[in-house]
This record gives C-alpha cells, structure tokens and sequence, in this order.
C-alpha cells in the first residue's frame, strides 16, 4: 500500500543512524570527556537529512551542533532538540539575524566589531555570539594578529555574551602546516590568557581534529564529516573505529523489455551495442544520478552497465546478463547486493567527488530510508 504522505518512487538513500550514533561514542573515546564536540550538520546534515541525524549525533553524547544554513538550525529546534547550536557564517549580522538567533539559542559568529554591534540584544536578553578566528583557511574570520583585540571589544559590549572563540582548521598538507595553524590559534589564546581573559569555548573545526584533545588550549572540536565516516581525500589514517552512515542508494525496475530494433542502430538510445534486454529503472539526471554512479548497478547481485544516456528521471539498465529480472527487481546503485558490492570510494572516484561528496550529490529527491538496530525506521 503506497502511503499518502511518501513519495511512491521506489528510490532510496539508505543511511545507519548506529553508525553515526557509533562514531561520535568513539571519538569520545579518542578526545576524552573533559573536551566538548559538536556535530557538523551544515548542508542538511552532509545530505544524510535532518533532524534523524542530529538526534543520531546527540544520542552518542554530542555537545551540541555546528551549521551554517539556519534553516538547519531550525529543523533541528522543532524537533525538540535543545543543545547549543554554533552558526558558521550563514547569516549577515543584523538586528533580524540577532533577534532569529536569541529566538533559537543560536551563537552567531563574529569576526569584525560592527557586526558584534549590529547583532546584540538588551542586557537582559543578550546574543550569545563567538568570535572566529582565521588561522589558515582564510575563509571566514579575524586575522590572527588583531584576534585578541577583537575578543576583548566583543566582550565589552553591552547585549552580547561571548560564548567564545572557534576556528576552522585548514585540514590539508603535511603535519607541519598543521602544527602551524595549532599554533597560531594557540597565540592568540596566550594573548587572552595574558590579559585575564579564558573563553569559555575554545573550538577547532575540521575533520583533522583527531588528537585536538592533546592541544590544552582547545577545549572543543567540531569533527566534520568524520561523524559520518568520511574522511577527506588523500588521508589514509582511517580510524578502525569509523562506520560509513551511508549503506546504500537504490532503485527498482520499472519495466523489463527485448530490445528489437534492426533498423536505424546508430540512432539509438542505447548506443550500437544493442543489449538483448533492458531495464528501465526511475532515476536519473535530475536525481543526482550522474554524480552518484560508476555507469554500472546490481540486479540480483550481477553487476549491469548503465545502457545511454540518462534521462531527467529515467536510465536504462543493460540485463542480457540478468535473463531472469524482472519488474520490481531492486537495484543498487551504491552498495552490496548478494556477493557483489559497487563502494561509495569507487562512486566517489569515478566522479571526482570528495568523501562527503556522495549523500550530498543525491538529490532531494530520494528519500532518506534511516535504520536503527537493522531496521528500517518508519515515517
């Protein structure tokens, strides 16, 4: 029976809520109590979806969450979710983006004065806000030199609590580049410490921050897309602890048909190489598919090329070496089926794509199946 209130397309990301649960208990483990970690879920939580995944990341004892779009932020409060949220630059400072943020118990980040200004409250009501700090990735942020300076003006002011200080670790190259950027963010909390001053956080964003906890003057990280078992491209340091939360992205057959044609075969859809059979399956281009394929899926645990070009929702499926398909057959785009298996790293490569590239890739569109203790979760 289709329900009324899900889309009846027989397309799904499947995503494990244990895997994320899991690895954010094991990253505890890694960086100890005594350091706070807030889950990245910018961008829809890496396009895993909210707010299952936020209340995943908070059930493995995360200390709040970072995101950028707060339309986020906002999917994660009516969910009833009430840890601190830490934006990262998704709003201009402005009394509206102050007012928003004191509404949802947001802190707004902050790297020049006026915006500090245009942002803060009343004294009985004031903006939580957090100074950032640019210490390589020379993004958002106050420059190292002038950070201290910042720091203390923020505090100063009237209708604004500064909840502290956070920066976005640039997370590539080798471990002297690293060590360099620690160093400057470590400067600049030597200065405060100088003058009397101790934020209260004192966050490193990046999924570089294993082994932050060894750095005393961070006391929270933010781990980036490692919470969802990712790690950047060229990193080789995998965790054995980590747990992919992506399980697989499937489709199912639409229709099984010979293809018969004996005239025309260069004009053909599916190319010169006429299949004997083909599947048509309900995904396509405007899905993601394109970025989300290596050219092959499994029927009945056999790998099948992808026939021609994709259409907007449709493809076509080769299956002259699957005889017995048949209509409602699942495929698997991504993941295992049976003995065989097509990897989110094989996807990811074919593609171009970075390691948090594949769940943001697939569209909207496909709904987001989440699994707890191996079942499917309803609603």
């Amino acid at each position: 029976m289709i329900s009324s209130t899900r889309a009846p397309r027989p397309n799904a990301v499947e995503v494990d809520l244990d895997a994320i649960t899991h690895n954010v208990q094991s990253l505890r483990q890694e960086v100890g109590q005594a350091t706070k970690i807030y889950g990245a879920v910018k961008a829809n939580a890496y396009g895993f979806g909210l707010p299952r995944v936020a209340e995943a990341i908070a059930r493995g004892g995360a200390d709040g969450f970072g995101l950028s779009d707060p339309e986020d932020a906002l999917r994660i409060r009516r969910a009833g979710i009430d840890l601190p949220i830490l934006l990262y630059g998704g709003m201009l400072p402005g009394p509206e983006a102050g007012a928003f943020s004191r509404r949802w118990g947001l802190m707004f980040p902050v790297a020049e004065i006026d915006a500090a200004e245009a942002v803060r409250g009343s004294k009985h009501q004031p903006t939580q806000a957090v100074v950032e700090v640019d210490v390589g990735l020379e993004r958002l942020g106050v420059g190292v030199e002038q950070a201290a300076a910042l720091v203390k003006a923020v505090s100063a002011l009237s209708g604004i609590r500064l909840m502290g200080i956070t920066t976005h670790l640039h997370g590539v190259g080798s471990p002297d580049y690293m060590e360099w950027q620690l160093a400057r963010f470590k400067d600049v909390v030597d200065a405060l410490a100088s003058d009397g001053v101790v934020p209260e956080l004192r966050l490193a964003e990046s999924s570089a921050t294993l082994g932050i906890g060894s750095h005393p003057w961070f006391n929270a990280v933010d781990p980036g897309h490692l919470l969802y078992g990712l790690l950047p491209r060229g990193r080789d340091d995998r965790p054995i602890w980590l747990r992919s939360a992506l399980l697989r992205i499937t489709s199912s057959l639409l229709q099984v048909k010979s293809v018969e044609r004996q005239e025309f075969i260069r004009e053909s859809p599916v190319g010169q190489e006429q299949p004997a059979r083909i599947g048509v399956i309900p995904i396509g281009i405007a899905d993601g598919l394109r970025a989300i394929t290596c050219g092959e899926v499994l029927v009945r645990g056999r790998r099948c090329r992808l026939a021609g070009n994709l259409s907007l929702e449709h493809a076509r499926v080769d299956l002259s070496d699957v005889p017995d398909a048949q209509r409602g057959d699942e495929v698997v785009v991504v993941g295992r089926q049976g003995g065989e298996e097509i990897t989110a790293a094989a996807v990811e490569q074919a593609n171009g794509l970075g390691s948090a590239g594949l769940a943001l890739a697939a569209g909207t569109s496909l709904p987001r199946i989440y699994f707890r203790n191996g079942a499917a979760l309803a609603g």
